[in-house]
């Protein structure tokens, strides 16, 4: 295998959705105790308009990242894919099956907060 590069994403035959996966952040974090705000769902087009709106009002060092959210939000609102049949196929047929993502899900998310919590 030296000198390929291997895409190793869920590709769209095993990718969660982001429902779910958020669902799963908040059990996860939950779980560990970590406090958070209700949910609170709003069309892309409020929120878009609200961050524009707190861009103008909010303290300096949020001002940039709530400048994104145009971005943000129609990189969200385009589809989107990450294939990796060739590296299944490839790994396949060395003997290898990448899980799927349930399967690793709380490890990774727990590993994150591992190590955001190293941080403070």
């Amino acid at each position: 295998m030296a000198g390929r590069v291997l895409h190793l994403c869920s590709g769209p035959e095993r990718e969660l959705p982001l429902a779910v996966l958020s669902q799963e952040v908040r059990r996860l974090f939950q779980s560990m105790n970590v406090p958070l705000p209700p949910v609170r769902l709003l069309p892309r087009s409020v929120f878009g308009a609200l961050a524009l709106v707190l861009s103008l009002v909010a303290p300096q060092a949020q001002r940039r990242s709530l400048r994104t959210a145009p971005y943000f939000l129609a990189y969200l609102n385009s589809p989107q894919s990450f294939g990796s049949s060739a590296t299944l196929r490839l790994l396949g047929a060395m003997g290898v099956e990448l899980p799927p993502p349930q399967f690793y899900l709380d490890r990774i998310l727990s590993a994150l907060f591992r190590d955001i919590q190293a941080e403070r």
